[in-house]
């Protein structure tokens, strides 16, 4: 029991080891910042704090389906910066409702 203990124990450390370390074209392009007003295909899942009290976020592209991991955040909502999709954030919603001007 304390052998399959210490090889599970091992397995979960190499696997960190591994993720650190891991360093493809793919990452790199994920976790490059996108201009304000560009439409952007890339997001970010951030999940449940893990025992450091911070949580841990992915960057997650919906073209390729690729998922990277893009480092540790504050897990507080309101430490996090609003997304804005133009200088006052309405753009979108202005976009919308000249598409149902048009008709």
């Amino acid at each position: 029991m304390v052998l399959l203990c210490v090889l599970f124990a091992g397995m979960i450390a190499a696997t960190i080891l591994v993720e650190q370390s891991y360093n493809n074209p793919n990452r790199k392009s994920l976790t490059r910042p996108t201009g304000p007003r560009e439409v952007s295909h890339v997001g970010t899942i951030q999940l449940a704090p893990g025992r450091d009290g911070r949580c841990p976020q992915y960057s997650f592209d919906n073209k390729t389906g690729w998922v990277a991991p893009s480092g540790l955040a504050p897990c507080d909502p309101f430490d996090q910066p609003m997304p804005t999709f133009g200088g006052n954030g309405t753009d979108r919603m202005d976009t919308i409702r000249e598409g149902f001007r048009r008709r």
